[in-house]
């Protein structure tokens, strides 16, 4: 059963990691890096740097993949930004699909805490109801502010931001 991981990684410096971020790092056999392009190049080198310096399980590999660009918005920026996470959730539909194996964990590293500052989880969100069902929620473990999460899955603490969950296997 594959596994994901959401791993908050701070606000960029890599000073500031949790120990629960740097062990999440090493239990992935794929790390997932965005690459939003050129102009935000800083970004994915960050997340290299993290990698470079935290990661020590010898098994695990970098994904790197490009992120589209969300359109200007015309007449619905709602409408907008929910093409754009379609978008991203079909890539990252592809990347489970292709670059985890069935049995494998993935990470994809995101800044401060997913489940506050990023739109990973509602994207994953999308995967998860379109094609890859959610058998399980394992952990969590974020902010008390997370509202959307049933009570079950409500996040324990705020040290890191860490969510795991297992998808079927495809098929």
């Amino acid at each position: 059963m594959r596994k994901l991981l959401v791993i908050g990684i701070g606000a960029g410096n890599p000073d500031h990691m949790t120990v629960q971020a740097i062990n999440g790092l090493n239990r992935a056999d794929v790390l997932f890096v965005p690459d939003k392009g050129a102009r935000k190049n800083d970004l994915a080198e960050l997340r290299r740097q993290i990698c470079d310096r935290f990661v020590t399980n010898p098994k695990s590999r970098r994904v790197e993949f490009d992120v589209p660009v969300r359109a200007e918005p015309t007449s619905s920026y709602r409408v907008t930004v929910d093409d754009w996470h379609e978008a991203i959730a079909e890539i990252y539909e592809g990347l489970i699909r292709d670059e985890l194996a069935e049995d494998g964990c993935g990470a994809f590293l995101i800044w401060g805490d997913p489940s506050l500052y990023d739109s990973a989880l509602r994207i994953l969100e999308r995967v998860r109801l379109r094609a890859m069902s959610v058998s399980s929620s394992r952990s969590f473990r974020a902010s008390p502010r997370s509202r959307r999460l049933p009570p079950s899955t409500r996040p324990r603490s705020t040290a890191s931001a860490i969510r795991s969950w297992s998808p079927p296997a495809a098929g």
